[in-house]
């Protein structure tokens, strides 16, 4: 093959290569040819094709958790009788001192009666957190280790279809308003389908297959951002929907969301992993190349690999249960929030990381400013927020830990991008999938810890839970100066090192192959 044909073909349609694109074989039709997995890595002509199944179905997850969260507090609420005539539409009425929130004497029967029902909505969030956690720890790393062998678009399919099973099965539970434990059925399907975590696995690995690595830190980034997107949207007229139909229509639209993302996903998004149909698919093999991929290498990578995927955890941990936590501190007293004045907040919130996100990122780029330290802003931006909240009893406050919290969310997608150029083209899945599985692990260990410490110090300070918060983005900062001191501001392995790790990999592969 001549030099020419080694470089890259069209702008857009070969520009997917990962670490060790230069040494993929690379053929006229844009493809790139993995020789570990003997499978071919399809650049397809579109540039955006899989970010709108991650918007819509960020819509419809982040849009459903103050339906519910809300629906369980409308129905606990029902169990006390001096609650009974106050909705939170009139209870941040203050006139003349008479509003229902201007009561913030603790023995007073209505606080008591509010804190027992916000500690009872807190640990049936916490259920209905933990238990598909619990489950795509382990189908995430499966789903993710297949879609490197047999295609991406099936580690996007599955998810998608599980969760949208729960939407349906909880569309009866509200209708006909079933005792609240029956939305447990549907965080098993969510689960074994594994849930945000797969998706998002397999959305970044679909991403790393169709970007160069100067490109990916900024589309991880905009990816990222789909999620404040959609929140965005999903919450700045769901209060509002709430307010004038209920519960139940509202999460009969985001249904349907997710079943026009599915549509979507199978007719408009191709694939981009061409498998080898020679080669078999085991479980097993491919738990056990997810494993290698972190830890068969030159110990430099394995060391950077691991800080970057424990930076990756620490940061996330305040994150994963910010939202639901964030919408319970804001319908408590004294702010007493109404279901309007909670999604306009949201909405607020999402638009202000969004325009960090994107405009915050590209002048930080335009500065020259290194991605690791790009995500030390974010994460001073995560402890400035959490701090800020904890103390916030009024409007202005509140506003406040919006505009602080504004690049909170720009460090994920850094350390992702940092952590797919330590890798070459066949391990993106497997590594994605890996963070993955520790992420749905993160979310399970969060939804346990956070929501507990706001049970148990809420009768005490009801904003202890965002200082705590604030601790991890402290120690997230520590990692990421610690990855400084010893390898600087580059993470990214020497090309020879790929090359040779490829090698390896190709021997060790093919004796598998021979054995199975």
């Amino acid at each position: 093959m001549s030099p020419k044909e080694n470089e890259p073909l069209l702008k857009e349609e070969s520009s997917s290569y990962g670490s060790s694109s230069s040494s993929d074989a690379l053929n006229l039709e844009g493809t790139v040819q993995d020789r570990t997995t003997q499978s071919k890595v399809v650049i397809p002509k579109r540039t955006v094709i899989v970010e709108p199944v991650f918007f819509m179905f960020s819509i419809a997850m982040i849009g459903s958790v103050p339906v519910v969260e809300q629906y369980l507090y409308a129905r606990f609420s029902e169990q006390f009788p001096i609650l009974s005539n106050v909705t939170h539409d009139n209870a941040s009425e203050t006139i003349n001192g008479t509003g229902p929130c201007s009561h913030v004497n603790k023995s007073d029967p209505y606080y008591e009666a509010t804190q027992a029902v916000q500690a009872e909505t807190s640990k049936w969030m916490m259920y209905l957190q933990v238990l598909p956690s619990l489950l795509s720890v382990f189908t995430t790393l499966i789903y993710g280790a297949y879609s490197d062998g047999v295609g991406r678009r099936v580690a996007l399919l599955i998810p998608c279809a599980s969760t949208t099973v729960k939407f349906v099965l909880n569309c009866f539970i509200i209708y006909f308003n079933f005792p609240v434990y029956c939305f447990l059925i549907g965080q098993v399907f969510d689960g074994l389908g594994g849930s945000f975590a797969t998706l998002t696995s397999a959305v970044f690995a679909y991403i790393a297959d169709i970007t160069r690595p100067d490109q990916r830190g900024m589309r991880l980034t905009i990816a990222e951002t789909c999620l404040t997107l959609a929140m965005a949207i999903s919450q700045l007229g769901l209060g509002y929907f709430i307010k004038a139909t209920g519960f139940f229509w509202p999460y009969l639209t985001l249904t349907l969301v997710l079943i026009l993302n599915m549509i979507y996903l199978i007719f408009f998004v191709p694939e981009t992993v061409v498998p080898n149909k020679k080669r078999s698919f085991s479980v097993f093999r491919s738990l056990k190349q997810t494993y290698r991929s972190f830890t068969e290498k030159d110990n430099s990578r394995n060391i950077k690999l691991f800080l970057l995927t424990l930076a990756v955890m620490l940061y996330t941990f305040p994150l994963q249960s910010r939202f639901t936590l964030q919408i319970l501190f804001t319908m408590n007293i004294p702010l007493c929030w109404s279901s309007v004045e909670v999604g306009i907040y949201q909405a607020v919130g999402a638009l202000a990381i969004q325009f960090g996100g994107l405009v915050g990122l590209k002048i930080l780029k335009m500065f020259g400013m290194p991605e690791i330290w790009i995500a030390v802003v974010g994460s001073v931006s995560l402890i400035a927020s959490n701090l800020v909240n904890a103390w916030a009893e009024d409007l202005l406050l509140m506003l406040t830990v919006a505009l602080v919290g504004a690049f909170l969310l720009v460090g994920v997608p850094m350390l992702r991008s940092l952590t797919s150029r330590l890798v070459r083209v066949d391990e993106q899945g497997k590594v994605f999938s890996g963070v993955g599985c520790l992420e749905a692990l993160v979310s399970l260990t969060s939804a346990l810890v956070m929501n507990l410490i706001y049970q148990k110090t809420l009768f005490f300070m009801q904003g202890f839970v965002f200082i705590v918060s604030a601790m991890f983005g402290v120690v997230t900062i520590l990692v990421t100066i610690l990855l400084v001191c010893l390898y600087g501001n580059d993470l990214a392995v020497p090309r020879e090192t790929l090359l040779a790790d490829e090698e390896k990999s190709d021997l060790t592969t093919s004796g598998e192959n021979k054995r199975d």
